[in-house]
């Protein structure tokens, strides 16, 4: 619903002041949208590294979770795993509709949602056995493919 973009999906308004796109110019976000999709993966990752230089604001991402919200939540880099992201009761409709949209990440169900809560789905998929398998199905491929060919076209050596 909220037309996301790119590899950490990016809003079209992120994704258009990334690109240093006018705030006046008529349709930027969906011109930036656009843009994205363009772009390889590399190409994304210099948008994704200056993205999370502005979002930490300067500061250290020395955890998981920090660098997790610094796409989920940048306003909880650095505050810890009892950072309240959203309530469920919360006095702002904004507030409201957060909570809403991400309740499923309410571990305990108390209408509360937490950094920690929030990243404790990442640290779970992170250390999953299939993450882990599917990263060394990659790193083989990887290097399966970088493997010298011979004229044949069959791996040397």
């Amino acid at each position: 619903m909220s037309h996301a973009v790119g590899l950490i999906q990016f809003l079209p308004s992120t994704a258009a002041d990334l690109l240093g796109l006018p705030k006046s110019m008529p349709g930027r976000g969906g011109v930036a949208a656009a843009a994205f999709e363009r772009m390889t993966p590399e190409e994304q990752l210099e948008q994704v590294e200056a993205y999370l230089e502005k979002a930490s604001n300067g500061r250290s991402i020395a955890t998981l979770r920090d660098l997790y919200m610094c796409v989920f939540y940048p306003a909880a880099v650095g505050k810890g795993d009892g950072f309240v992201i959203a309530r469920a009761d919360d006095a702002t409709a904004f507030g409201r509709l957060v909570y809403g949209q991400n309740a499923g990440l309410d571990a305990n169900r108390d209408g509360i949602l937490t950094a920690g809560e929030a990243a404790s789905v990442v640290a779970g998929a992170a250390s999953s056995p299939e993450l882990a398998a599917m990263i060394e199905g990659r790193a083989s491929r990887a290097t399966a493919r970088s493997a010298p060919l011979s004229v044949h076209g069959e791996g040397s050596g």
